[in-house]
């Protein structure tokens, strides 16, 4: 087992924050012009996200101080990753570790649908003290209530999900089931269609520390500024 990672691995901030999922270095900029908590950095939205280019990372992380998590994933298609995948995954972190993610995104899972333990060891261990978030592949996960015990065990700081349904809307009985069950062992990052018409009653419900959403509101994989915006002050009034 992975040794807890670091004293942020917990949520301490009471205020609801907002994660964007960007997919270019222009959506990470509009991100931090609007004020965003943190970005998930990743790029290629057609197949829900891989790792971003290092170049585009580095641009971007002399431009802000805010926290940027760096999504790490190989290719689309399913989470289930040959040696040679795992290999370079291990390479990718250790790359973007250096040069100065403040943490990582990732998520491996068996061939039958389980928490894959060795490789997510194996990821965890690659990203030192930075938290690892565990992304939405826990969404095709066949036993959430064990998945969420081992993804605590592994010493991951959250889990990225959308309760298993396609939006987070229509997953708020098991989202509020996982945060009940997680208590303050890890944080539950609402994601899955998270947008500015349905914030306020995904919130009434679900009263969330984390809120995670692309804000891409027309054709291409830009972030639309104003929807950030609308969501933030949401959130916090």
């Amino acid at each position: 087992m992975n040794e807890p990672q670091s004293s942020n691995l917990k949520p301490t901030n009471p205020r609801t924050r907002l994660e964007i999922a960007c997919f270019t270095l222009e959506s990470a900029l509009t991100a931090v012009r609007a004020g965003a908590d943190r970005i998930e950095f990743t790029e290629n939205y057609a197949l829900g996200g891989v790792t971003p280019k290092l170049e585009d990372f580095v641009a971007l992380r002399k431009t802000t101080e805010l926290p940027i998590y760096v999504l790490v994933r190989p290719r689309g298609g399913d989470f289930c990753y040959s040696e040679e995948e795992l290999t370079q995954m291990e390479k990718d972190i250790q790359l973007f570790h250096a040069h100065g993610a403040d943490g990582f995104v990732i998520g491996c899972l068996t061939p039958d649908h389980h928490i894959d333990i060795p490789a997510n060891k194996r990821l965890l261990r690659a990203a030192q003290v930075k938290p690892v978030t565990f992304h939405r592949a826990f969404d095709e996960v066949e036993d959430y209530a064990i998945a969420l015990e081992q993804v605590v065990e592994l010493g991951c700081s959250a889990i990225l999900t959308s309760g298993a349904k396609k939006t987070a809307l229509e997953g708020t009985e098991r989202l509020k089931s996982l945060q009940e069950k997680a208590g303050n062992r890890l944080a539950i990052i609402v994601g899955g269609g998270v947008r500015s018409e349905n914030i306020d009653a995904l919130n009434e419900t679900l009263k969330a520390n984390f809120y995670h959403s692309a804000c891409i509101t027309q054709a291409g994989e830009e972030a639309d500024e104003q929807e950030i915006k609308r969501i933030l002050q949401l959130l916090n009034t």
